[in-house]
């Protein structure tokens, strides 16, 4: 008799698969972290052929956009703060007031000066009137003398006639000579008053005058000193700097610097470049800028002589127009054109390169001893990705890219230290 066996149950069938699934995962990612760790102990290390070709070298730099044109703000008169209209920042139309002084001082003088003014000006009025009535009265006494002349020679022709006649005696012909005579001295004196009235009139006349402009010289300065209590900017353009101190209440003395305002559109870009590149940047080279954004073609138009703090400034003259979001002291970047290599021999560029147009020291890989060997080359242009090497290469050859410290003064660097 066969006795029937007692199957297993079947969730204890998948239970055991589930078990033995689970073991494998867990040995797979053992071995795979176990392979990852001892990867990573492994570095890796980069090498860049020589090759030939055309370097076209760019220069980056930084800077700011600075006005060409820039008007100061200077107090023409004492005063104190009642307002502050504008802010640093803002956009300005020629002769728009930025703030307001008050002087009651002022306006008192002005006041006075008006008065002054105006009694001058009366003072003239009335001397023009007394000079036209002494000039009537000199002459109408002219015209008398004339009128008494002429009828004395009237008389003194009669008598001439009548004394011929032996009518009139030679004593009375004589006197009638005589008052003619007198007559003609009355005349000469009353054209001789007359001709000198009339220069010492236009004497008094102009001293006059004088006083009058005087005085509306006087008022004039002192409206203008009550105009310049609103302070404002001769040219359009936007309010750059203001006086941080200036507030209603505070004092302001004549010839403060009060800001200044630059004038719109009229922009240069002021930018710095290291000064390892000095001797490449020259006037008349193109420059792209990046304003906001937004390129712009521009042209270096001055190099300073100077190093300061490691930089060298280049003024960039803007060639197109600016975009409205174009500003005084607003940050710009921009890549400054040097000129182009052509056909010359080139690679990436090493890490351990910093400086161009020197000669330097370069691992080069030799194939017969499976090493890199240290050589001389010597180094013409550098951009930030690539290098120009002049001599001491070959078209084809291996430049090591990255060097660590400890190596830097090796002979030669086998591949295997790079990776220890």
């Amino acid at each position: 008799m066969q006795i029937p066996t007692e199957r297993q149950p079947h969730w204890q069938s998948r239970k055991a698969l589930l078990l033995i699934t689970c073991a494998a995962l867990t040995i797979s990612v053992w071995m795979m972290s176990s392979g990852a760790v001892t990867g990573a102990s492994v570095q890796t290390f980069q090498s860049s052929p020589v090759t030939r070709g055309n370097l076209e070298h760019q220069i980056s730099a930084f800077g700011v956009l600075v006005p060409q044109k820039v008007q100061s703000l200077i107090a023409m008169t004492e005063g104190r703060v009642s307002q502050l209209a504008q802010r640093p920042g803002a956009m300005l139309e020629a002769g728009q007031p930025i703030l307001q002084l008050v002087n009651p001082k002022l306006q008192r003088q002005l006041e006075e000066q008006e008065l002054a003014l105006q009694a001058q000006q009366a003072e003239f009025l009335l001397l023009q009137q007394q000079l036209e009535q002494e000039q009537l009265q000199l002459q109408h006494d002219l015209r008398l003398a004339q009128a008494e002349q002429q009828l004395l020679q009237t008389q003194l022709a009669a008598k001439q006639e009548l004394f011929r006649q032996q009518i009139v005696s030679a004593l009375d012909f004589a006197q009638s000579e005589a008052l003619l005579t007198q007559a003609k001295q009355k005349v000469l004196l009353a054209e001789e008053k007359l001709k000198g009235f009339v220069s010492s009139s236009q004497n008094r006349l102009a001293a006059a005058e004088l006083n009058r402009q005087r005085a509306e010289k006087q008022r004039d300065i002192a409206k203008q000193d009550v105009l310049a209590l609103a302070v404002s900017s001769e040219i359009s353009g936007q309010l750059i700097a203001l006086d941080e101190s200036l507030k209603p209440g505070s004092q302001v003395v004549a010839g403060q610097a009060l800001g200044q305002v630059a004038e719109s559109g009229q922009l240069l870009a002021e930018l710095k470049i290291g000064a390892v590149d000095a001797a490449l940047v020259k006037p008349g080279q193109a420059v792209t800028l990046n304003i906001k954004g937004k390129p712009m073609l521009g042209e270096a138009s001055w190099v300073s002589p100077n190093v300061v703090d490691n930089f060298l400034r280049v003024d960039v003259a803007l060639l197109s127009d600016l975009p409205d979001t174009a500003r005084a002291n607003i940050e710009v970047k921009a890549d400054i054109n040097v000129g182009t290599q052509e056909q010359t021999l080139l690679s990436d560029r090493a890490a351990y390169i910093q400086k161009p147009q020197q000669r330097q020291a370069l691992f080069v890989w030799d194939a017969s001893s499976a090493l890199y060997q240290r050589r001389e080359v010597l180094i013409g242009s550098l951009t930030p990705k690539q290098m120009q090497l002049l001599d001491g290469v070959k078209a084809g050859e291996q430049i090591l890219l990255q060097v660590p410290a400890a190596l830097l003064n090796n002979e030669v660097i086998a591949p295997e230290d790079l990776n220890g």
